[in-house]
């Protein structure tokens, strides 16, 4: 019996599941009855049953994307050449601040040099030119992405998306931050499936005030489908039995060391 008792943790019930038998009477075969020192050897665990939210979720994989609306070129409105660049991929940059200089190609002695800034605040991602490069008004010379908020893209199963809704929550986890738990909220779906893998895109939109999320990155996603509250719950540990038959041990109140076998 010691074997299998010390891996029980016995669950306190309050309600009326823990009836108290008479002194006289023999214990029913799914009673069990201890002394103190039992108690004490076994190293018995009681846990009130506690009311919580019981959530359904779903699990997906993903990825961190920018918001296209966040994402800015900057360019020149005349043709030159670069002369100064003062911002360099990964740097953070205010907006207004000043990212580079144009020498213009309009005559002049010394010719005209325009500077050029930062249309918004953010980190500069893109970086395709280089210093002494010619520079035409159509082409952009830096791009800067603005990470204070993301979008978390979950790809979902056709089934599991038809349950979900805008405002739906997901816990979402990312390799390069283990320990934080983020909470981003449903914004809308992608316009298409995914023939192939019966997935389609659910955009999530997750604040990112530290910028550790970077666009690129894979993400995890724990899908909350739906939520009841006030469900009566007891911890996962105390659960006995197998899938088809599963019971807790309740301890009975009015008789001291004995425990109910009781269906769940």
């Amino acid at each position: 019996m010691k074997p299998f008792f010390s891996r029980l943790i016995f669950v306190v019930i309050l309600t009326s599941l823990a009836r108290a038998q008479p002194a006289n009477t023999p214990p029913r075969p799914d009673t069990v009855i201890l002394d103190a020192a039992g108690i004490a050897n076994l190293r018995i665990k009681t846990v009130p049953v506690e009311e919580t939210d019981f959530e359904e979720t779903a699990f997906a994989l993903g990825r961190i994307e920018a918001q296209p609306g966040k994402i800015a070129a900057v360019s020149s409105r005349i043709a030159g050449r670069i002369v100064a660049l003062n911002a360099f991929p990964g740097d953070r940059i205010e907006a207004g601040a000043e990212v580079a200089k144009v020498e213009s190609r309009q005559p002049g002695n010394p010719p005209p040099i325009v500077p050029l800034v930062a249309p918004l605040g953010g980190i500069v991602t893109a970086l395709p030119v280089r210093l002494g490069d010619p520079v035409e008004p159509e082409n952009a010379l830096m791009e800067i992405t603005d990470l204070g908020e993301v979008f978390a893209i979950a790809r979902v199963p056709e089934h599991v998306a038809g349950r979900l809704a805008p405002g739906s929550k997901a816990s979402i986890a990312v390799s390069s931050w283990p320990d934080k738990k983020l909470e981003g909220e449903l914004l809308r779906f992608g316009t298409a499936a995914d023939p192939v893998s019966g997935t389609i895109d659910a955009i999530f939109k997750l604040a990112n005030p530290e910028g550790r999320l970077r666009p690129g990155m894979r993400a995890e996603f724990s899908l909350e489908i739906a939520r009841r509250a006030s469900v009566m719950s007891v911890p996962r540990e105390a659960l006995q039995g197998d899938g088809a038959k599963r019971y807790v041990w309740v301890r009975d109140f009015d008789i001291p060391n004995v425990f109910l076998k009781t269906p769940v």
